[in-house]
């Protein structure tokens, strides 16, 4: 049997000193403010000494950086880069999905994010309804952007030029009875949608679902789409209200998690 030994006297110091630094990248991370040496000796109540050994080994591993006009201490570039890989270790999917499971559960209709793939929208996540009669549309399937109501969201937030270009590109292929097929009407649903924020497809891509969708932004950016799906024969002005407020909420939720996850997501500014 083998036998669980005391650590020895060096290795219980360099526990108590991992822990003293990450007691400080934690409060240089936490305050409003780049604190001072002073200031970190007072909030954490350290030993000078061991603080200012600290701070020089963060700082040279880049995980803080002192600002030496002001004597503050501010997180590092080594440090965004752990943040940066951890970041992209977090697919998307897992990043979406209890947003959407919330959705689901409050409407008990199917709940999808889409983000753009080229002139195609993409399905990154989805909660399907419990629902006997459901609407299933399998994760990385991608549909016609004016197709679908996720995708009208796209060509809303286009600038005149980029609409018109992809319009020339673009053949307006019939999937239903009412797919949106001229380009005239189509330009009128986009203006609609600019106008309510919310956009529609009434079985226009499959037979008997009308979806609502409405745009999930980040950091003044459109990253994707919110929507429900809901079968013709559920869908009345109550749940259309219901479903209206709900998207809403989670496109607030979505937007506030990816512009959280700006490093992974979007380039900071004065990157190339």
């Amino acid at each position: 049997m083998s036998q669980v030994t005391e650590p020895p006297v060096s290795a219980r110091t360099i526990v108590k000193s991992a822990d003293r630094a990450l007691d400080v990248i934690e409060y240089v991370t936490a305050v409003a403010t780049a604190p001072t040496f002073t200031q970190i000796v007072r909030a954490l109540d350290l030993p000078k000494s061991s603080l200012s050994q600290l701070l020089s080994n963060l700082v040279a591993r880049r995980y803080l950086d002192l600002d030496t006009s002001t004597a503050t201490y501010r997180p590092g570039e080594g440090l965004l880069a752990l943040v940066r890989r951890a970041s992209a270790a977090i697919p998307l999917r897992a990043l979406v999905t209890p947003v959407l499971e919330r959705l689901r559960d409050e409407l008990n209709e199917t709940a999808g994010f889409y983000v753009r793939h080229g002139d195609e929208i993409e399905l990154v996540g989805a909660a399907a309804s419990r629902h006997a009669l459901v609407y299933i549309m399998n994760i990385g399937e991608r549909a016609p952007l004016y197709a679908i109501s996720p995708g009208k969201i796209v060509l809303a937030h286009m600038t005149p030029d980029e609409l018109d270009g992809w319009l020339e590109r673009t053949k307006l292929r019939r999937f239903t009875e009412t797919t949106i097929t001229s380009p005239a009407a189509l330009r009128r649903e986009v203006a609609r949608v600019r106008r309510e924020g919310f956009a529609y497809s009434d079985a226009e891509y499959s037979r008997g679902i009308r979806g609502i969708a409405c745009a999930v932004m980040a950091e003044d950016r459109l990253v994707g789409s919110v929507n429900v799906s809901i079968p013709q024969v559920r869908f009345d002005e109550k749940l259309h209200v219901a479903a209206r407020a709900a998207l809403t909420v989670a496109a607030t939720e979505l937007g506030d998690i990816l512009a959280s996850r700006r490093l992974l997501f979007f380039k900071r500014k004065g990157e190339k």
